[in-house]
């Protein structure tokens, strides 16, 4: 059995809903928009995790660390990033103390994902009798696959209370 549409249906299937005309131009109108050669300026952001005690160090090795992470993130892939970044206690009279400091680390950034860098073992040894309270900084700069280098900065936005103390005093 055949299927067959009525003869009055035919032309208002097939009838186009816009103008011939009106769809190129729309297609080369994207086209252009599309193609103009300009690709996003790079950008890279340095994204810093809370200072915390490590409890995987705490329950795999037995040793007690403060720990810092951090990530850089760019719209472009990495040749490498390039940190360096500080610990500060925050002193309960209002001022800070520098208590730890990572000079120039330089990372690559895993064939699996090129323009994400990460920092996970940045550690200083503390003391669990004292508390304290952390926060961090860090700077450096990110040079992409096309030879620019981009500036990061990031600072902790809260600072953390740890039950573990650098110094130990």
């Amino acid at each position: 059995m055949s299927f067959t549409l009525p003869k009055p249906l035919i032309p208002i299937l097939t009838k186009p809903l816009v103008p011939g005309w009106l769809a190129i131009a729309l297609l080369a109108g994207q086209y252009l928009m599309l193609s103009s050669g300009e690709t996003p300026a790079p950008k890279c952001v340095l994204t810093l995790e809370r200072v915390h005690h490590s409890t995987y160090m705490k329950e795999f090795k037995n040793l007690d660390v403060i720990k810092l992470n951090m990530t850089t993130k760019c719209n472009s892939p990495q040749n490498y990033s390039e940190i360096s970044a500080e610990i500060e206690e925050v002193l309960l009279s209002g001022g800070s103390k520098r208590v730890a400091r990572f000079s120039r680390i330089v990372r690559l950034p895993s064939p699996k994902s090129p323009n994400i860098v990460e920092f996970k073992d940045l550690t200083v040894p503390c003391s669990e009798r004292k508390s304290a309270t952390y926060s961090a900084f860090a700077n450096g700069r990110v040079k992409l696959e096309s030879g620019q280098f981009i500036l990061v900065t990031s600072k902790s936005l809260k600072p953390v209370l740890t039950k573990c103390k650098i110094g130990g005093e």
